[in-house]
């Protein structure tokens, strides 16, 4: 397995069973957080997103819920907020 240039790995994420499921980088300046998933057919890691903390990343991608239930949490991406229209009162 090849880890991403110029990045830093800054933690691994294993399951209950020892297997490693992603790995936190961070760019040369902490500027961004990157988290990969490890792809155990492929023996590769894939990009899931990027976050400006570890917890924000960790919260973002649900990845500690993820090492529990891999399959039952999908990736929620980010998604516009809903702005409620006020209601209009007849004259």
């Amino acid at each position: 397995m090849n880890y991403p240039k110029n990045e830093h790995v800054e933690t691994s994420y294993y399951n209950k069973n020892h297997e490693l499921r992603f790995v936190l980088t961070s760019k040369p300046m902490r500027s961004s957080w990157v988290l990969y998933e490890y792809d155990k057919g492929t023996d590769s890691l894939v990009k899931q997103g990027e976050g400006s903390s570890p917890p924000d990343v960790e919260e973002k991608f649900n990845v500690i819920k993820r090492l529990s239930h891999p399959e039952a949490v999908p990736v929620i991406e980010d998604k516009p907020k809903r702005t409620r229209k006020k209601k209009e009162e007849d004259s």
